[in-house]
This record gives structure tokens, sequence and C-alpha cells, in this order.
């Protein structure tokens, strides 16, 4: 939900007409934690409920893999600072050298993987990774539809993480 917003701190409640500064902490630390923590996630073993859409989640890291980097770029002034939630209190630790190399090896490890490949190239309109158009046609129409489920599902998922790690963060600030 926070990510939804152009300010998400006022999707908290108590700050729904949050605009200062504060908001904008709240705004660069979802950023950056969104790629340090949500992305990096499917590095690892992924629960039983969401390992099904792996492949998905998968092929959209490597679709917006240079969108992470160019985000990371705004944070390489910030290697080794850190900052706190004006919400929940806890401390970001940022390392944007680190997160990239991170992603770097996601992804190599995700072009070797045939069921992210495929789906990647599903979702880009090809019959396989090397190309070739695909027609319009009901079933390409409605594998469409599943697709944006699944990654509705996947973005459910990871914001569900990054609730879990403030709420632990918050938890340990107290």
């Amino acid at each position: 939900q926070s990510l939804l917003c152009a300010s998400p701190l006022q999707n908290e409640p108590g700050h729904e007409t949050e605009v200062g500064s504060n908001s904008s902490l709240y705004s660069a630390i979802l950023r950056y934690e969104n790629i340090a923590v949500s992305v990096l996630q499917l590095a690892k073993p992924l629960p039983i409920s969401v390992a099904p859409l792996r492949a998905t989640m998968g092929a959209v890291m490597l679709q917006h893999y240079e969108d992470y980097l160019r985000t990371l770029e705004d944070y390489a002034d910030c290697e080794g600072a850190f900052d706190r939630c004006p919400v929940y209190n806890f401390i970001t630790r940022y390392s944007p050298r680190a997160v990239r190399s991170a992603l770097a090896d996601l992804r190599s490890s995700l072009l070797l993987d045939s069921e992210v490949m495929a789906k990647h190239a599903a979702m880009h309109g090809r019959s396989g990774p090397s190309g070739g158009e695909v027609v319009a046609s009901a079933p390409h129409v409605a594998q469409g539809l599943r697709l944006v489920q699944e990654c509705l599902l996947r973005f459910i998922a990871c914001l569900s993480g990054i609730q879990s790690r403030f709420t632990r963060l918050a938890a340990q600030a107290r």
C-alpha cells in the first residue's frame, strides 16, 4: 500500500496530511528498502505459499533490473550512512554497492533459469527467449491477465515482507 502513493507516509495512521521532511525521508527509505529487502528476497528460498510465483517474480526482476540500478545511483552518496525512520523508529543502513552487487548476482542466476526466462519471454509477447512475435488472441489475453494477477500477488508478498521487517525493526527500536 505504501508504494502506491507519491507520499507513502500519508498511508500511515496519524500521518494522513504529512508533507514535510519526514514524508521525504520516509519515501527515500522505502525506495531503498524496496530494492535492498524486497527485490533481494528472490535470492533466498521463498516461502512455500509464494514459491509458485518465483518465475514471475524473476521475470519482473529482470524487466526492472536497470531501474533498480538507476534508483541505487540516487543512494551512492549515502554509502555507509544511515537514517532513522520517522514513523517506526528503525534504522536503515545504506550500502548501495553491496545491493548492486547482490542484484547482479541474482540477475546472473535468473538468466540461467529456464522457467524465469520462459516467463520473461511470455511477459514480453515472445514465444521464447530468442524472440518471435505472438499474435494477440483470447488465450494470450487470458495469459496476460494471469501474469498481471501473479505480479500483483508478488507485489503484495513483497509489501508483506517490508511490513514484517518494519514491525521487527520497530520492536527492536523500542
